[in-house]
């Protein structure tokens, strides 16, 4: 842990339900003393020299260099990533005024560190090291000499090429840049991805930069977690939207996996588009356990229920796979290596036009729903992670999604 001055930290900077500083305790207002997840305190770096990046395509920072501190013939800079994506945009350097074409880029290509310098000619090196995306931290440093340009990566093999002249870059975009663009990729076809990780320890011509500072610039960034694993964290009324128009048939096969907080809350629902409010399927937790819902009407539904021996088995701090079947009128659960629990309507199968199933178009939601949504349980948030969705054994990238609202990009913390 880091000693810091709490005043001196933004207040975006801080999950106030999450975060503990020295000095600083929050109490999480969902707080389940029976859950062991819930009484570890989340940690996070120093926010005043690490950013998160990703949870927006519009996410970036911009670090401002007087005059006599920008990029010219002769620089080095060094930072440090982690990530789980194989690919984004570490920073773009630009001159003063952004025109030109004269650029220096620094990205992961299919794991690996590229960096690009366009001046009188383009030339790119890119590192011997590659599996970078593999979470764990790792240092990055860039050394310009005149003619010649080296790129470093943690511990391994030098990689080098000859480097044209280059016009000062006195600004820099990291992990991503404006909606309005730069000169730098004018001409690509496909644009760099921006950078969905972490960042921290910017160090230019030997000297520390902090994201406090007044040449900084900060555009939908968050701060790091101390450590973190696969897996999207929802914050407090966070949810995602996997799409605004899926369209269920015969059989909806659902698999996930969920690290939670607490006893309660929606991990998916269904909800169908226009006037119609049936059929609804939902799976949520309830009181420590596993609920798989199906609703057909005002007055009718089926339930699929997982109860376990101990209470606070739901949020124990592990993960737990969750594998649900509807059909109308029928569903399956099966619960991590509990056996499969069902639930049967016999009445409304045999009145389901002849098997066509549900074939209903609607929206899908994920860890919580949006505001003016019914919920199906009085405790609709769900605090902590999922990961590996699945429908109908198809899986969608949480970018790919149709929504997000107030939850953390691969980044579950520890």
């Amino acid at each position: 842990r880091f000693t810091l001055d709490s005043s001196a930290i933004p207040p975006q900077f801080l999950y106030p339900a999450t975060v503990e500083l020295p000095g600083i305790r929050y109490d999480r207002p969902y707080a389940d003393h029976t859950c062991l997840s819930s009484q570890k305190v989340i940690e996070q770096e120093d926010p005043l020299k690490s950013l998160h990046f990703g949870d927006t395509s519009d996410t970036y920072a911009l670090l401002s260099l007087d005059r006599s501190k920008s990029l010219r013939q002769h620089f080095n800079l060094t930072f440090q990533f982690r990530t789980f994506y194989p690919n984004g945009l570490f920073f773009v350097g630009v001159k003063h005024k952004s025109t030109g074409g004269h650029c220096l880029t620094c990205s992961l290509n299919d794991g690996r560190v590229m960096v690009s310098l366009m001046g009188e000619r383009a030339v790119d090196l890119t590192s011997s090291a590659t599996g970078l995306n593999d979470g764990g931290w790792h240092l990055v440093t860039i050394v310009k000499a005149e003619d010649k340009l080296f790129l470093y990566v943690d511990s391994s093999k030098v990689t080098q090429t000859k480097a044209p002249r280059m016009k000062p870059v006195s600004k820099i975009y990291i992990g991503g840049y404006p909606a309005t663009g730069t000169d730098c990729f004018s001409n690509l076809i496909l644009k760099p991805d921006y950078f969905k990780g972490c960042m921290r320890e910017f160090v230019l011509n030997s000297m520390p930069y902090t994201f406090n500072d007044n040449n900084a610039f900060l555009h939908n960034v968050s701060p790091c977690f101390k450590e973190v694993q696969p897996g999207t964290f929802f914050k407090s009324g966070g949810y995602a939207i996997y799409s605004h128009n899926l369209t269920l048939g015969n059989l909806v096969e659902v698999a996930l996996d969920f690290r939670s907080d607490a006893r309660d809350g929606i991990l998916l629902s269904f909800i169908p588009n226009g006037s119609s409010e049936y059929p609804t399927f939902t799976i949520f937790l309830q009181n420590g356990q596993v609920v798989a819902k199906e609703t057909f009407n005002a007055v009718e539904s089926i339930e699929a229920r997982e109860v376990f021996s101990e209470s606070g088995y739901v949020c124990n701090g592990e993960w737990h796979s969750v594998k649900a079947n509807y059909e109308k009128g029928a569903i399956t659960l099966k619960v991590d290596s509990q056996s499969p629990k069902f639930a049967v309507d016999e009445t409304v199968m045999r009145s389901d036009n002849h098997g066509h199933g549900f074939y209903v178009s609607g929206s899908l939601y994920i860890g919580g729903l949006e505001d003016g949504a019914s919920p199906p349980t009085k405790k609709s948030q769900f605090h902590g992670c999922i990961r590996n969705i699945a429908i109908n054994r198809q899986r969608k990238d949480w970018t790919d999604m149709a929504y997000l609202s107030n939850i953390v990009l691969n980044a579950c913390p520890l």
